[in-house]
Formats: C-alpha cells, structure tokens, sequence
C-alpha cells in the first residue's frame, strides 16, 4: 500500500510541471486602445484571452475584426508602423521549472518588403510602479518599441526574453533585438520559436513580474498590408524535468507490480 501511495503522489505532483499560457490571442474579442503608450493600470491576466486591450499609438491604422487584427497602410510614422502592446501579470507563477519561452504566430504579409516583429519583454518590479507608470513606447518606427522609463534598478528592470540582456538604452529595444517573423516573404506564414531562458540572468519564468508582448512593423512595402490571425506565448518546463519524473514514477510502478507477484 505504501508504494501505491508514493506512485500517486508522483502522478498527482508531475501535474505541476505543466506549460503555462501567458497570452493566447486570436482576435475575436480583443480591442485595441489608442493613448500613445502601455501604462501600468492596463494590464491584463495571464492566459485570459481579451483581458487588458492591445494598446496603439493615437490614430493607429491597426484594427481588429473578424478574428484577427490588420494594418494595411504605409508611410513611416507612428500611426502606421508604430506597434500594438500588451502588459499581462505573471507574477503569481511560482513553477521554477518553467525556464522555456514558446511563441507562436500566424499571419500574413502582402508585399514581401513589409517586415513585422514580435518584441517580448520581462519586467522585475523592485516596488510597485505608478498606475501611470509607461512600460513601451508604442509610437516608435521602423519596427522599434523604444523604453519609455530605462532599467534604473529601482523600480522596474526590464529584459529582452529572447535574448536575455537587460533593456538599458535604446539601442537594445530596437527591431534589431527582436523577433524577426518575416522578411522577403509575402502570403501566409507561420512562426513557432522557443527560447531558453536558463543562462538568463533572470533564469525562469517566476523570477519575472509582468510580460510585455509588442506587435511592431516596418511598411517597406508599395501595397503593404499585415495581419495576424492569432498569437501565444507560453513559458514550458524543462524537459530533463519531465523525463526524470516519468522515470521516477515508473520505477515506482515496476517495483509495486514486483512485491505483487
């Protein structure tokens, strides 16, 4: 009875070890705010889709319908390139196993010169920011989402998630520092890359506060048009983890079926 017990309770436990959604958006409720800027007190819940709005800069040419969200104007300025954000709250996480980031997305370019990125951010909160407080700059060009406060340490530190490297300046949000979904492409297209966080300075998913997700573009293109039909970030364990509980728990079982016979 003892060892159907222990075998039980490695089941039940390998349960925690589970991928945990952070957003999952395909546009079929979600809206888009135009304020210029993704504040503190528009947040949203990890994993519930349409909770806190994608935030735009005043004016923006992205909308939302029919279940994805569309930018099909040119011209370099805010309105048309600037990008869509999110902030969601992670911080109730608490599964340190959860050291990958996967995300996934499916869209579609129009002209094969329009370049669209995907920036991910995590935010370490030292205290707890002001309702006001700006986590992106949503107005940026070029497919760039500029900092609005810089990493000073003493409120907010901000790191690149597909790179690691903490957010101090300009040059490390810029397009070049995110991920990169299209370029000389056109059409329908996909993209499923995972990142592993473990030589991270912040090495999994727990030690983070909040997620920022920015959708940015670059309308190089003479009849540009980008759509995204649906986005997920999700943070996944580590693999050796999974392994060594499923090893564990069938030893266990091969030991009971052994005192059985």
């Amino acid at each position: 009875m003892k060892y159907i017990t222990a075998g039980l309770c490695l089941v039940l436990g390998a349960g925690a070890y589970a991928d945990a959604v952070l957003l999952s958006d395909s546009f079929d409720s979600s809206t888009v705010s135009a304020d210029n800027g993704l504040r503190y007190d528009e947040m949203g819940t990890s994993g519930a889709v349409g909770s806190g709005a994608w935030q735009a800069a005043s004016g923006t040419k992205w909308g939302i319908g029919g279940g994805s969200v569309t930018n099909a104007s040119g011209g370099t300025n805010a309105q048309n390139e600037g990008a869509l954000g999110r902030l969601v709250d992670i911080s109730s996480l608490t599964d340190s196993s959860l050291n990958k980031i996967n995300l996934a997305v499916n869209f579609a370019t129009a002209n094969q010169s329009e370049t669209l990125y995907v920036h991910l951010r995590g935010y370490v909160a030292h205290a707890t920011p002001a309702a006001s407080r700006q986590f992106g700059n949503v107005g940026a060009t070029n497919g760039n989402v500029w900092e609005q406060q810089y990493s000073s340490g003493t409120t907010v530190s901000i790191y690149n998630l597909n790179t690691g490297v903490e957010v101090l300046d300009s040059p490390q949000a810029g397009a070049g520092t995110a991920v990169q979904l299209s370029s000389g492409t056109s059409g329908a297209q996909s993209v499923d890359l995972t990142f592993d966080m473990s030589d991270y300075a912040v090495s999994d998913i727990t030690g983070y506060d909040y997620l920022g997700v920015f959708i940015s573009r670059n309308s190089a293109g003479v009849t540009p048009m980008a759509t995204i039909n649906d986005i997920t970030v999700t943070a996944i364990p580590e693999p050796a983890t999974l392994g060594l509980i499923a090893m564990v728990g069938t030893s266990i079982l091969f030991v009971r079926r052994r005192l059985v016979i």
